[in-house]
């Protein structure tokens, strides 16, 4: 059975669902509507064509006169990539998926927040500050 997560409730642009449902039956599924759906380890994320984290930067971007050279994107799952590899530099950690890794121009040594803060200072966001 499909189990909606309990996280759900808050996503405004996909659907996201148990990932003990193998991917490949999902995207069997949904075959025909315009929706694609990709595995961030955490979950299935069915989304609409055309959305996401790639789309919704790229958007914003075009808003502000702003190409994507000039971002800096942290990601951890496959729904990432996409983004990772477009921006100015994509930073993702050593636990995420071997998708989001291979993507990103840096994978910092430590998760989490040592993990960010490895990000920020090889960003060059830190303004030179440790």
């Amino acid at each position: 059975p499909v189990r909606r997560l309990f996280t759900d409730r808050w996503r405004e642009t996909e659907v996201g669902i148990d990932s003990s449902v193998p991917l490949a039956e999902v995207r069997r599924g949904i075959r025909g509507i315009p929706a694609y759906a990709e595995s961030s380890g955490f979950a299935i994320h069915l989304m609409e064509r055309g959305a996401g984290k790639y789309f919704g930067v790229r958007r914003a971007l075009g808003l502000l006169g702003l190409g994507l050279e000039h971002v800096v994107a942290i990601g951890d799952g496959d729904n990432d990539a996409r983004l990772l590899r477009a921006v100015g530099f994509g930073v993702s950690f050593p636990s995420a998926s071997p998708r989001a890794r291979r993507a990103a121009d840096l994978v910092t040594r430590a998760d989490g927040a040592r993990g960010f803060l490895e990000a920020i200072r090889a960003s060059g966001l830190s303004g030179g500050r440790p």
